[in-house]
């Protein structure tokens, strides 16, 4: 009686200690996917009308919030808060185009959104910066919230001639 006791409650503590899994169906994807979806386009309002709040708005508030772009990257909120300031300081207005949304649903509450890109930065002069380039962002879902805590963007290599034309 003690080994079966003893069997039935290493079985009951093994069954605690494996991790959970929660298979979402093809609905609770797309939910999720939709979800993205709206947040993204909500976000060009921000990109375009350059409000820093609002833009920062969509980022986990943490130190753990990472941003790699241009050979480097920030690796807490308030450091790309810090250049987020610091570089649309002197620019008027933006235009951002999102393309395609590619839409990776992890789990219930942690999703990969990769598009590509087009952003014009039109500064106070009226001089023009066009950038294009890829955008890849883990979005995690807390207290009913979608927040991106890890972004990478990457930009097509310059053109280069070849030698000698």
């Amino acid at each position: 009686m003690r080994r079966l006791a003893l069997a039935v409650l290493s079985l009951a503590f093994l069954a605690a200690c494996q991790p959970t899994t929660m298979e979402l169906t093809e609905e609770q994807k797309a939910e999720i996917a939709e979800e993205l979806t709206r947040l993204y386009g909500e976000s060009v309002l921000s990109l375009n009308q350059l409000d820093q709040e609002g833009w920062l708005a969509y980022f986990q508030n943490s130190e753990d919030l990472t941003i790699a772009a241009e050979g480097g990257f920030c690796k807490s909120y308030s450091a790309f808060a810090e250049t987020l300031r610091t570089h649309w300081t002197p620019l008027a207005r933006g235009e951002m185009n999102w393309g395609d949304l590619n839409i990776q649903v992890l789990a219930p509450n942690v999703a990969v959104v990769t598009s590509v890109f087009d952003y014009a930065a039109i500064d106070t002069a009226g001089a023009t910066a066009v950038y294009s380039g890829t955008w890849t962002a883990v979005w995690v879902e807390q207290d009913g919230n979608w927040k991106m805590v890890n972004v990478a963007e990457t930009f097509p290599p310059a053109e280069t001639s070849p030698e000698g034309t």
